[in-house]
């Protein structure tokens, strides 16, 4: 969930650069406007006064990259900042996909130790009962 938002806030922070907007000021745009949930309004402090050191953030490294990368290269950031984008959101989808897998196996225990055992008391060993009784007519 947490992914999701901060995807969603490079969406917004792409459509800011897109525009034409300085990167400082698309992040501080998008920090206002989503109440600074992912933490951009620290990049865009830390671009604008400097001297913050960001690496504690993890989420943030591959933004902080991005942004480092297009000062160097001269490279736009805005498609940069949707791939990022959609690298999380797939990543979320995947582990959100694995969750449902072991959702999966997990609701397979009840089964195995509700369902099987009544359903081997109520029709198997009726059965096995019934057989042995008239086996035991037979040889004795």
């Amino acid at each position: 969930m947490v992914d999701d938002l901060l995807a969603f806030d490079l969406d917004l922070v792409a459509i800011c650069l897109t525009s034409g907007l300085p990167i400082p000021v698309a992040l501080a745009l998008t920090a206002d406007a989503t109440d600074d949930r992912s933490g951009l309004g620290r990049i865009a402090r830390s671009m604008t006064i400097g001297g913050q050191d960001l690496s504690d953030d993890d989420r943030l490294a591959p933004v902080l990259e991005v942004f480092e990368f297009s000062e160097h290269t001269g490279v736009g950031p805005a498609p940069l900042i949707e791939s990022v984008a959609k690298e999380l959101r797939d990543s979320s989808r995947r582990r959100r996909q694995e969750a449902a897998a072991a959702l999966g196996v997990k609701l397979v225990v009840p089964l195995g130790v509700c369902i099987l055992p009544a359903f081997l008391l109520l029709s198997v060993v009726p059965v096995v009962i019934s057989l042995l009784s008239d086996l035991t007519t037979v040889f004795f």
